[in-house]
């Protein structure tokens, strides 16, 4: 994956995409460092990329740099609360996305609170609130939510595997026989 990615960025070097899935097979090796230069890369073009700064939590806080983590966290927060309310204060996402760094930042009543807003506005999104209870812990709701997905049609079988905020579900052989369910 990684040969392939760096060849399609040398193709388009701008196509942000690519950069992502790089630092996501990067982060799936363990290659932490590698992931954070993606992403800062991201960051250099696109100074407001607010999933960068998501993603770069996610990084350090699994190299075990918790105040590395928090600070990126913080970062991606502040845009989701300065922009993101104010430009889609009707869009389920924005509260999703404010569940899953609140989650993160261990602000576990603003998380529910911001998933509970989230669901009001758009019931339909399984996958997403999946990604929000596996980061809040609740792995039985998670998985809940992930067969709704699936049973509902959601087949990217690709962000199952990379999403970061399903990574609690990937040693869960629950989670693998909803995926295999979809396989066969």
């Amino acid at each position: 994956s990684i040969d392939c990615f760096k060849k399609a960025l040398e193709l388009n070097p701008d196509f942000r995409d690519d950069q992502y899935r790089l630092s996501h097979a990067y982060r799936h090796l363990a290659y932490y460092d590698e992931a954070i230069k993606e992403l800062e890369k991201i960051l250099e073009k696109y100074p407001g990329d607010a999933s960068a700064y998501y993603d770069l939590g996610v990084n350090y806080e699994a190299m075990g740099k918790p105040q590395e983590a928090r600070n990126h966290y913080l970062k991606f927060k502040n845009i989701a609360e300065e922009s993101w309310i104010k430009e889609f204060p009707d869009y389920y996402g924005t509260y999703a996305s404010l569940a899953s760094v609140a989650a993160r930042l261990d602000e576990k009543e603003l998380s529910r609170q911001m998933l509970g807003k989230a669901m009001a506005l758009d019931s339909t999104q399984y996958l997403r609130f999946a990604e929000v209870l596996c980061v809040q812990g609740n792995i039985p709701g998670a998985l809940k939510y992930l067969e709704s997905a699936l049973d509902n049609g959601y087949r990217d079988l690709y962000w199952l595997k990379v999403s970061a905020d399903l990574s609690a579900l990937r040693y869960d052989i629950r989670f693998w026989n909803l995926v295999n369910r979809i396989n066969k």
